[in-house]
């Protein structure tokens, strides 16, 4: 009986295998034309990708509808990406010659694409029959994109830093013109008498409840500052830094002394001036226009903008713009398509400018429709005094050593020179790192995909799909025709053939890029760079561990995992026994009580607890000053941000290891503690003589998983203190990522995640040596 349903499962499989060879030849050809662009198709698809993930992403998503219905042979299609992962995503999807065929750019990141042959220049459309005529765009707009007399993209929009001011507190502190309307300073005088005027101490216990002015963002402030000065990062002209010449030290130390001298501003806290101002607790700040949209948000704010004040002879303003790019893969159809998508963009940024943004074009912002819109013409007043940060390849590394001397000076902890001496020299490093890198050698440009077929990509993922099918076939033909011993060996190995997708995805994604970052830890390899990888055996292990920031981010991770594991630990462990002391019925309460904040997403509960700690216009703060007790400076303080950092964990995560010693706990037999009651045990004897023992396991586990979580804390200090106050929560996990993701360095980045990990496995190996089942 079983030869003939043997032979009935080989007949029916062959005459299977017979049909699916048409099968499989149709669904091949399928694959290698899935994503191809059929030339004779009336309609061009145009990927669209841009960070506007707030109101303004609303605003360009009608102006790309209204495209659409007026251009019915086209279709756009949106994608928005927040701009902190935005340029990572854009990267890589360049790297696989898979990027959007219009994308938006930030001006400081043009040179860095550019550079990496992903952008295509678009003089010859803008001058073309269908052009755009380049004298309608101001001249430090459109200079400010050339690179060796090319551009690369289309200024969308300019977005200059100005006040956003408080009328009612300007009124109520008398700073007021000749006919009673609140007046913004307009001089570094006039600034200075605000300063003073605005800051109040109404409860009277020394510390002001009230501030003049708060600096919402330290390196965007202190940009816009350097400009007021008509001081600098880097030298237009030689690249050379110049973070420590006169008139920038003299502008940080004109501010840092405002704070910790003469305490007429409060320290620096991310986004905690524009906090404070939403609030009604600081008369006004210094941001750009893109924040218009938040505070017409908050209905009760009394709000006005004006024009930066002028503190030296001439007038200058940090600015930025969004500018429309074009992959260098275009041709033909998609090319027209593309840049009739982007003139239309252009020319319709009265629409732009409805979002909260000012367009580039200077016919737009002379329109009457333009006028009506305060806030935005106001601000539009400065472009001509716009000042765009010098095209250069390493602008992340220089805002980063501009911002971390800031914040050392601003606080008080060394003086501007000293503080901008230290950021020029570290800068200097990446300076002479980037010419010992340069070589003749130039990475080939992107090659053509011939109207954006991906055939190569498709047979990869075809052949991904049908090796885990061919296998299962092939068991199954070895089982009905193979020897007996060939049948009881699958037999034995039937269960692994349920592993195989799983094993599969893990190789995938798991154990390849494990071994590339291995590799790519050895050479030297910047992702934004002209010059090819070089192979530097342990080099980068070996700057790692001498790298000061590295040092310092390890030793800051070690005070979390310090502090952290034994806290969670031990009040997870509490929790657990208290629930389950309980009766049953109650326990469900106490359970998902304490296990709901494990639910709310990391950057969710950061956002939440930044305004909690906000030192001076948070929740805890005004609750203790209700009490009579003096503010604690939870993030602006390197002694007290990394314990709020733990007390903020413990409250998220101490509900999921909660959970599973509570399931450790319920598992163990209740006979035990009956027998131990019996015999006079007390309940602190039965803990340690009977719970503990058989909890070990269970305890072992959450020990280790603790362990390696705290090592790769990253989410909870991005979003509440960026790595603040002066580095002291600057942790390896987030200084990998700006390593890897925001200067490129994916080498010198693969070698310190590299490094973490050896930390990682053996404090797990020491754990499961000391803490394993005997």
């Amino acid at each position: 009986m079983k030869k003939k349903i043997n032979k009935f499962v080989f007949i029916c499989v062959h005459s299977w295998l017979k049909k699916l060879r048409v099968h499989l030849w149709l669904f091949c050809l399928l694959f290698l034309f899935v994503g191809c662009d059929n030339s004779s198709s009336k309609k061009v698809n145009l990927r669209f990708w841009n960070g506007f993930t707030g109101p303004d992403g609303r605003t360009m998503k009608k102006l790309v509808r209204m495209f659409n219905s007026e251009n019915p042979d086209i279709h756009v299609q949106m994608q928005r990406i927040k701009w902190n992962t935005y340029y990572n995503k854009l990267f890589v999807a360049g790297m696989g010659e898979r990027a959007p065929e219009v994308f938006v750019i930030h001006t400081d990141n043009i040179l860095r694409f550019a550079e990496a042959n992903f952008l295509r220049p678009i003089d010859d459309l803008a001058s073309g029959t269908n052009g755009i005529d380049i004298t309608d765009i101001d001249s430090n707009v459109w200079s400010a994109l050339d690179i060796n007399n090319k551009h690369y993209g289309i200024p969308l929009d300019a977005f200059p830093w100005g006040i956003f001011y408080n009328k009612k507190l300007f009124r109520e502190a008398g700073i007021v013109d000749e006919y009673g309307n609140a007046k913004p300073p307009a001089n570094k005088a006039e600034f200075l008498d605000a300063l003073k005027k605005l800051k109040k101490d109404t409860d009277g216990d020394g510390r002001p409840d009230q501030w003049g002015f708060a600096i919402t963002h330290v390196a965007g402030f202190g940009r816009t500052v350097i400009s007021l000065w008509e001081g600098g990062l880097i030298d237009k002209n030689t690249k050379e830094c110049i973070l420590n010449q006169p008139k920038t030290v003299e502008a940080v130390q004109f501010f840092s002394d405002l704070v910790s001298k003469e305490k007429l501003m409060p320290p620096p806290e991310e986004m905690g001036g524009w906090l404070g101002f939403r609030q009604g607790k600081v008369g006004f700040v210094f941001t750009g226009i893109y924040m218009l949209n938040d505070a017409e948000r908050q209905k009760d704010l009394e709000y006005g903008v004006a024009p930066l004040p002028v503190f030296s002879g001439k007038h200058a303003v940090f600015c930025n713009s969004h500018n429309l790019c074009m992959s260098p893969q275009l041709k033909g159809k998609k090319l027209d398509a593309a840049w009739k998508f982007i003139k239309f963009l252009s020319d319709n940024s009265i629409k732009w400018a409805a979002a909260g943004q000012v367009p580039a074009r200077k016919k737009v912002r002379a329109t009457k429709e333009f006028k009506n819109m305060k806030a935005q013409y106001t601000f539009s007043k400065q472009i001509p005094y716009a000042d765009y940060l010098p095209l250069i390849t390493t602008s992340p590394e220089l805002i980063s050593e501009f911002g971390i001397a800031l914040e050392k000076s601003f606080r008080g902890r060394s003086s501007a020179k000293e503080a901008m001496d230290i950021a020029t020299e570290r800068y200097n490093l990446t300076i002479a790192r980037q010419k010992e890198m340069k070589t003749s050698a130039k990475i080939p440009p992107l090659k053509g995909d011939k109207g954006g077929c991906k055939t190569d990509t498709n047979l990869y993922y075809l052949l991904l799909y049908l090796i885990p099918i061919g296998i299962i076939l092939a068991i199954i033909l070895f089982y009905n025709y193979g020897s007996k011993e060939n049948r009881r060996f699958l037999n034995q190995m039937s269960g692994y053939t349920f592993l195989l997708p799983y094993i599969i995805l893990f190789l995938s994604f798991i154990i390849v890029p494990l071994v590339y970052g291995l590799g790519l830890s050895v050479f030297r390899w910047e992702m934004l760079s002209a010059v090819p990888a070089k192979f530097i055996w342990f080099g980068n292990y070996f700057e790692a561990i001498k790298d000061p920031y590295f040092q310092k981010a390890f030793w800051a991770t070690s005070r979390f995992v310090v502090m952290m594991v034994p806290l969670k630990l031990f009040i997870a462990l509490m929790i657990a026994v208290g629930i389950s002391s309980l009766p049953f019925k109650k326990q469900s309460f106490f359970r998902a009580s304490y296990f709901l904040p494990t639910l709310i997403s990391v950057s969710v509960a950061g956002i939440l607890w930044r305004w909690f700690f906000s030192s001076e216009f948070g929740l805890f703060n005004a609750y203790l000053t209700q009490l009579g007790l003096d503010r604690v400076p939870w993030i602006t303080s390197p002694a007290v941000a990394m314990k709020s950092i733990v007390f903020m964990t413990l409250w998220w995560s101490v509900g999921g290891s909660m959970i599973i010693l509570l399931a450790g706990l319920q598992s163990i037999p209740e006979h035990y503690y009956e027998a131990a009651s019996i015999d006079g045990a007390s309940k602190f004897q039965q803990f340690l003589n009977i719970t503990m023992p058989l909890l070990k396991p269970v305890f072992l586990f959450v020990v280790v998983t603790t362990t390696i979580g705290a090592f790769q804390v990253f989410g909870q200090i991005f979003v509440i203190t960026n790595g603040g106050p002066e580095q002291s929560t600057r942790v390896v996990a987030q200084y990998i990522y700006e390593t890897d993701f925001t200067k490129y360095r994916m080498g010198y980045g693969a070698s310190m995640s590299w490094l973490l990990f050896m930390v990682i496995a053996a404090i797990s190996i020491i754990n499961f040596k000391f803490l394993k089942e005997k």
